[in-house]
């Protein structure tokens, strides 16, 4: 199991590889000209910006808490981790 800390750590690539093959797409949202992606990965959520108008990946970052979160809590359920319970 990969800890949180060890994810933060990685290369954009390797955290893009690590999600694609072993997380679990949630959902989806957008925001201006981002698609952004929510994966669960082990104990933890993670969303990844995707720049639409330039093909590539703006963002990857892990969510800590509700405040987080929010954006997806509206049409999907989640169960909400803080950082500090990992």
């Amino acid at each position: 199991m990969l800890e949180l800390k060890e994810f933060k750590t990685l290369s954009t690539k390797d955290q893009l590889e690590i999600l694609r093959t072993q997380g679990r797409y949630m959902h989806y949202r957008i925001k201006g000209w981002c698609k952004i992606d929510l994966y669960y990965f082990h104990n933890y959520y993670v969303e990844v910006w995707y720049l639409n108008h330039m093909g590539t990946i703006g963002l990857i970052r892990v969510l800590n808490g509700k405040p987080n979160l929010d954006p997806y809590l509206d049409t999907i359920k989640l169960k909400v981790i803080n950082e500090s319970d990992l």
